[in-house]
């Protein structure tokens, strides 16, 4: 029987015409798409409900003074929309988060959710020149 977030990922799928993946390999599975040929998307799905959308946007190269403050105000602080959070690996990849509760996954709002993350994703990418 397929759970909510198993439903959600599939109207994904049919939205953006995204490959089927695979079947899960093990609980919590993390769902992986590449939306407008540029934004890798993974999705993990937890037990409470809750989900997890991250994306690796590519390697900051250029290192300069004002950097800091830029990615912190490109996090996305929101009552109204899921919380964003950007930040670094150890490899100088810029990463996307997102949180996502369950009622933010609901009908159009789960779209709409998503398609922010996408959003801000290219928004961010192209910002800071990423490859």
């Amino acid at each position: 029987m397929k759970t909510h977030f198993d439903r959600w990922v599939d109207a994904l799928i049919a939205r953006y015409k995204l490959p089927t993946p695979p079947g899960k390999q093990f609980e919590d599975e993390v769902y992986r798409f590449m939306v407008n040929d540029d934004i890798p998307v993974k999705i993990y799905g937890e037990r409470d409900g809750c989900i997890y959308l991250h994306s690796t946007l590519g390697a900051y190269q250029d290192k300069y003074e004002g950097f800091s403050r830029e990615l912190l105000q490109a996090n996305d602080f929101s009552l109204k929309k899921p919380c964003l959070i950007l930040g670094l690996d150890n490899q100088y990849n810029l990463i996307l988060h997102a949180r996502l509760l369950p009622a933010d996954i609901e009908g159009a709002q789960g779209i709409a959710s998503f398609e922010h993350f996408i959003d801000s994703s290219s928004a961010i990418k192209n910002h800071f020149n990423l490859k």
